[in-house]
């Protein structure tokens, strides 16, 4: 007998062995299910940056319980270690993270995080480093980040 890698309408048969989930409700899967059927909110007071003159005070924030220093990383930084975080739950479910560590990880591996956002003291390093124009929108923005070293920006790498 074969096994067809395509389903009857000619798409990839795949296989979810492992799921990792953070959200303002938990850090993880079980944490979520669980808020889910008690029916909590994940909206939180706002503790990022100040709210005056704000219509709203609290959001679905994550990260600012999980991660250590969560409050002095910029939006890059606190994506990147979520999804770290993530990716290694879903390898823990899949049976894969001792694998991984002994051989390193060669699959494929799907993950969706939210678009990081430059924050104002990135923006106003870029608009002061003269290397692209900022003033040409969000493309100019890109080009005078791919122009500026990382490590001005305080990004670690960044791949844009």
């Amino acid at each position: 007998m074969t096994i067809s890698t395509k389903d009857k309408e000619g798409r990839p048969v795949i296989a979810v062995t492992g799921m990792g989930l953070m959200t303002s409700l938990g850090a993880n899967v079980s944490d979520n299910w669980q808020a889910l059927l008690a029916g909590q909110s994940g909206l939180k007071p706002i503790t990022r940056f100040p709210v005056e003159g704000l219509r709203s005070s609290v959001a679905g924030a994550v990260g600012n319980d999980i991660l250590v220093d969560a409050d002095q990383m910029h939006s890059v930084e606190r994506s990147r270690e979520l999804a770290f975080l993530v990716g290694e739950e879903a390898l823990r479910q899949a049976g894969l993270d001792k694998m991984v560590l002994e051989k390193g990880f060669s699959g494929p591996l799907s993950m969706a995080t939210p678009p990081p956002e430059f924050e104002w003291p990135q923006l106003l390093t870029l608009q002061e480093s003269d290397k692209g124009k900022c003033s040409d929108g969000y493309e100019g923005l890109l080009a005078a980040a791919r122009a500026t070293k990382d490590s001005i920006l305080g990004l670690g790498r960044l791949v844009l």
